[in-house]
Order: C-alpha cells, then structure tokens, then sequence
C-alpha cells in the first residue's frame, strides 16, 4: 500500500507509488597513483545509492534552460527529485538519471519530517568527467 502525505502549504500529496523512476546518487572519488612521488590524480564518479524518484522537469516548475554542446552552466533548477529521505546527500553529490548528469543546487527536507527530500537540479549534460565536475 503507498504511502501518502500532504505537504503543508502547498496543496500537494505525495505517495511513495508515484515514485517511477530510479535515480544514481553520485560522487566523485579522487584517487591518487602514487602518493610518495606523484602529484597527479584521477577523478572517478562511483555511484553511492540507487532510489526511486519522482522527477518534475522546468516545464513544471517554471523555466527550462537548454544545454549548449551537452553543457549547462546555468545556476537555474531545470529538474525537482523528490525521493525518499536518506542521509548523506549533500550539495557536493551529483544525480545521474537516463545517461545524464545533475548537478545537486539545493535539498529541501520537506516539512522537516525526515520522510522526503526534494533535490533542486540543473542539468549538465553528457557523461563526460570534464563538463559535469568542473
């Protein structure tokens, strides 16, 4: 059986069924080849957890911003994640939905209950290391 609560002060119920999609929670791992003689490292993005996700796209909630060459450096949200609370997500993580990066803008722990947290994103574009952690 779903879940549901109201979200106070704003007119909107939401139920763990409306939850359809599933989303990578991502960080990047710095790894270094040699810590004694060598100053150059790599970057890798590891996933830290796969949740199910209700996605509300600009067209929702009021704007839309296209990426120039698979790349978005506007500070603009072009994606809401609302998922169910868990701890450790943060502004310096990143969502990975259908291929695509999200850089994390802001987490909102709606009405405080530590039941849902809505994730304010923008979208970065492809896969590549250089344009989504810059």
């Amino acid at each position: 059986m779903a879940k549901c609560v109201f979200i106070q002060g704003r007119k909107v119920i939401l139920c763990s069924g409306a939850l359809r999609n599933k989303v990578d929670i991502m960080s990047r791992d710095q790894t270094f080849s040699n810590f004694e003689t060598d100053v150059d490292y790599d970057i890798d993005i590891v996933q830290v957890a796969n949740v199910p996700a209700l996605i509300e796209t600009a067209s929702t909630i009021g704007g839309f911003v296209q990426p120039f060459n698979g790349v978005n450096r506007s500070a603009n949200p072009t994606h809401n994640f609302t998922i169910r609370f868990i701890t450790g997500v943060s502004v310096t993580n990143a969502i990975r939905f259908n291929g695509k990066f999200f850089d994390i803008l802001g987490i909102i722990n709606i009405d405080e209950q530590n039941s849902w947290l809505r994730i304010q994103c923008t979208e970065r574009g492809t896969t590549t290391k250089e344009a989504n952690f810059s």
